[in-house]
């Protein structure tokens, strides 16, 4: 893959940097009025963006100084209980597939006021894994752990970013101690020309053990969850995912494919851990 020149690189990174500066950081509608029943009025756009930049010391190659990701978000209300999401992303310089190209990472629309809980439907992430759910900004580095990159449903599919498009059933239950997340997907990712697998059906379950009061401005509290996701491969490549398998008939794989996640996390401010275990 031909490399970027080092000019243009730094020029490149220079006017990323420069956009999101002088950019605003979020464009909201103005002050919300109410509606007749005194709920305010939502906002029907806000948008916000950040990047992360990256660099590589390669020990048998040229170092690598790359914009790691940049994403912008728009979202909004289109009404009290129906809210909208889109996502995208563009990166360069990392010797990806996808560098230099933007792409559509998420586009959903969200219905809020069901009493069996909330529906979304749209581009997003199955709901399987608790790192893969982590905010960019939050990891304690730039990258996701291999595991959850390479396991997660969808993982290292074409250029899905682990998306998918389908529809979830998710809420909390029992004073918000109980989350479930249920979901129908197509299965074969998302910005993916590849076709013939599916469906994807994942199912999440997590369950609060210990927290504090709502009140205190920081929440200590203990949970464990567990994931199972399940799908109909055809013609699957998880050479990608499972590097060194493609003597095992892993380029070409069709049937069922299985996978299950645990996870437990326990937050006591300012230390908060995590651990999680994949089976696939």
């Amino acid at each position: 893959m031909q490399k970027m020149d080092t000019s243009k690189r730094h020029f490149f990174f220079l006017t990323i940097i420069l956009l999101c500066l002088v950019l605003p950081v979020s464009l909201a509608a103005k002050e919300h009025a109410e509606y007749p029943n005194g709920e305010p009025k939502p906002k029907l756009l806000e948008w916000s963006s950040y990047f992360q930049l990256r660099y590589s010391g390669i020990e048998d190659g040229e170092d690598l100084c790359a914009l790691r990701r940049f994403k912008v978000m728009l979202r909004g209300s289109l009404k009290p209980h129906v809210q909208y999401f889109v996502q995208g992303i563009f990166k360069g310089g990392n010797e990806s597939s996808t560098d230099g190209h933007p792409y559509r990472q998420e586009a959903w629309i969200k219905y809020t006021a069901w009493k069996y809980g909330q529906v979304t439907v749209g581009q997003f992430e199955p709901p399987f894994g608790m790192e893969r759910f982590t905010p960019d900004w939050k990891l304690a580095t730039l990258d996701r752990s291999q595991a959850t990159d390479h396991l997660v449903p969808n993982g290292q599919l074409g250029d899905s970013f682990t998306r998918d498009y389908g529809a979830q059933l998710d809420s909390w239950l029992a004073a918000r101690r109980l989350y479930f997340a249920v979901g129908v997907f197509g299965g074969s990712g998302a910005n993916n020309s590849f076709k013939g697998n599916g469906p994807l059906i994942p199912g999440q379950l997590i369950g609060v053990l210990y927290k504090t009061p709502s009140q205190n401005t920081r929440q200590d509290q203990i949970s464990l969850g567990v994931a199972v996701s399940t799908r109909k491969d055809h013609q699957q490549d998880f050479v990608p995912a499972l590097p060194g398998t493609a003597g095992l008939g892993y380029s070409h794989f069709s049937g069922r494919d299985t996978c299950a996640n645990l996870e437990a996390s326990a937050d006591f401010h300012p230390v908060s851990l995590r651990s999680e275990y994949f089976y696939a």
